[in-house]
């Protein structure tokens, strides 16, 4: 099971963001981040909820335990699960989030960086 410092690490690196970036955008020291990152110390709530914020990830990707298998490691197998997972949290944003995260899926795409391979197409 990850620890809360590696979580936030990995959060960090998933929002393609620097410590320094993540620092101007949480209002939150360079240091202090670090700390949490290393597990010199925990943020308290409002902290938490200024990293989730930044990072655009809920808050219970800290606090829940880890799942059996995370929602970026699906298998060829699983993708009815994959679809279920998108289609359930498209179905709970507002009209805003909803464009958000078209728009956000054509950016990645685009980039060319997370375009899938052939077989995995069909998604």
């Amino acid at each position: 099971m990850e620890s809360l410092s590696e979580k936030l690490r990995m959060a960090r690196e998933r929002a393609h963001l620097s410590p320094i970036q993540a620092s101007e955008l949480t209002g939150i020291n360079y240091k202090t981040l670090n700390n949490y990152e290393r597990g010199v110390s925990k943020p308290n709530v409002g902290k938490l909820s200024a990293i989730c914020k930044a990072y655009q990830i809920s808050a219970d990707y800290f606090i829940q335990p880890e799942m059996e298998k995370s929602p970026t490691s699906f298998e060829a197998g699983d993708k009815d699960i994959f679809v279920d997972e998108l289609m359930k949290n498209y179905k709970a944003l507002n009209r805003d989030g909803r464009r958000k995260l078209i728009d956000y899926s054509k950016d990645l795409i685009s980039s060319g960086r997370y375009t899938a391979i052939e077989e995995d197409a069909g998604y």
